[in-house]
């Protein structure tokens, strides 16, 4: 007696299948009786070919599926078998759900109910995207507490090593030389679902590019990116995701394409320099976007013109969010151009001290110099000879056009005691009581 055939079994699964059967009845009962003749003979193998040919296209169309999947190694999952698998998911979700609610943070979410963290990571980014899996949850999203959830996402990536899938993304690099090169990454130029986008290859010490899957490094970068994935507002601009080896191997961040380029790049290409009330409303731009990362409980530590872009719709967005504390790690020792970051350092960061809220508003007070001025702030000094001012407590002076409200908050960025600079909101309701 003949063996059956271990695809034909899993075939006739799919006939046997109640979710299966009602797509071609008519054909149900004389294939399964092909399927499980005990003897199959070239006339029974010829017979049930051309049964399947005459199916029709939906019918046929599961059939080769389904044998794609086993051919590729997936088994065939029955309907019930799914209808386990959602209930599984459910149970999962309203775990991840309440303990978010309950301010859990990390391994209690899924150590307590037997679940594995890279299931949990995987659902718990799709909630923050919301994904199909609110559908299967049944809850107001209004009452997921993201912040939180956030955090929970962090921790548990963390602690186990396991980042959710939806980080990583494929792009295709339309070109192999760099669009631009900074002093600690190179920006390259793609295509992602049909849209350019940017594509930066941060520089990093030779051993990050290692396959290794534990390197300290790379994992550090990426738990980084995952912060940024989760950050949204129109004033700061979003991470797509990070494509692991597109380019030369190494990852990259994939961002959504700003074709006018750093914003004090753009003021110079304007043919007439913006009016006050448009430099205003780009500095509430950058205001709100980094008002909102404080909130978030993110320190910038590296605002300056060259990280913020303008949108093609005009709006100010910062960008790179995240990448400040990987500096030291990842950048190996290339020489920084005039106009590096200490321009734009406090007096505490000047003397290793680690970036606060406060640096931020420090270096937003230059920020306003270099939109009303379209330069980095005294363009004519070395960076060690502007350092050497910053310390003696002496910056630019007032750019003629400057209002006096927007001078005085800028001078009050400035202030040496940390505890005495605006903040965040602080400086959007001053700018927005300017317009």
């Amino acid at each position: 007696m003949a063996v059956k055939p271990y695809l034909l079994s899993n075939l006739l699964d799919v006939f046997e299948s109640d979710h299966h059967c009602e797509k071609f009845p008519r054909h149900r009962a004389s294939t399964i009786k092909l399927l499980t003749h005990t003897r199959h003979t070239k006339r029974h193998s010829y017979t049930l070919m051309c049964r399947l040919l005459l199916m029709p296209l939906r019918a046929l169309t599961i059939i080769l599926r389904t044998l794609g999947r086993l051919v590729l190694g997936i088994p065939y999952t029955k309907s019930s078998e799914k209808h386990t698998d959602d209930s599984e998911t459910v149970r999962i979700l309203r775990h991840i759900f309440d303990s978010v609610k309950s301010g859990d943070l990390g391994a209690e979410i899924y150590s307590r109910h037997g679940v594995d963290a890279e299931r949990v990571v995987n659902l718990l980014q799709d909630l923050l995207d919301n994904g199909k899996t609110w559908k299967l949850l049944e809850e107001d999203p209004d009452e997921f507490n993201r912040p939180q959830a956030c955090l929970s996402l962090l921790h548990i990536s963390k602690l186990s090593h396991v980042l959710p899938q939806a980080l990583f993304v494929k792009a295709d690099l339309l070109s192999l030389m760099p669009e631009e090169r900074g002093s600690s990454s190179d920006l390259y130029v793609g295509m992602y679902k049909g849209e350019k986008v940017a594509m930066r290859k941060i520089r990093s010490h030779p051993r990050v590019v290692n396959e290794g899957d534990r390197d300290p490094v790379r994992e550090k970068l990426l738990l980084e990116c995952l912060k940024w994935r989760q950050l949204h507002h129109q004033n700061v601009l979003p991470l797509l995701g990070v494509d692991p080896d597109t380019v030369f191997h190494a990852p990259t961040l994939v961002q959504p394409w700003m074709s006018r380029g750093n914003i004090r790049e753009y003021i110079n290409k304007l043919a007439r320099k913006p009016d006050n009330d448009r430099l205003v409303i780009w500095l509430s731009d950058i205001g709100r976007g980094m008002k909102y990362l404080h909130d978030m409980n993110i320190c910038h530590g590296d605002l300056r013109g060259n990280n913020i872009l303008v949108s093609d719709d005009g709006v100010a967005r910062v960008t790179d969010v995240v990448l400040l504390s990987l500096r030291e790690e990842w950048t190996g020792a290339f020489p920084q151009r005039k106009g590096g970051p200490e321009r734009w350092m406090a007096p505490e960061l000047l003397q290793s001290s680690k970036p606060t809220f406060a640096t931020d508003s420090f270096a937003f007070g230059f920020v306003t110099i270099e939109l009303f001025t379209g330069e980095i702030p005294d363009p004519d000094l070395s960076d060690t000879e502007v350092v050497d001012k910053i310390r003696h407590g002496i910056f630019p002076a007032r750019p003629n056009t400057m209002s006096e409200e927007v001078w005085s908050l800028a001078s009050r960025c400035w202030g040496h005691d940390p505890s005495t600079r605006p903040t965040m909101g602080d400086v959007v309701d001053t700018l927005s009581g300017t317009l």
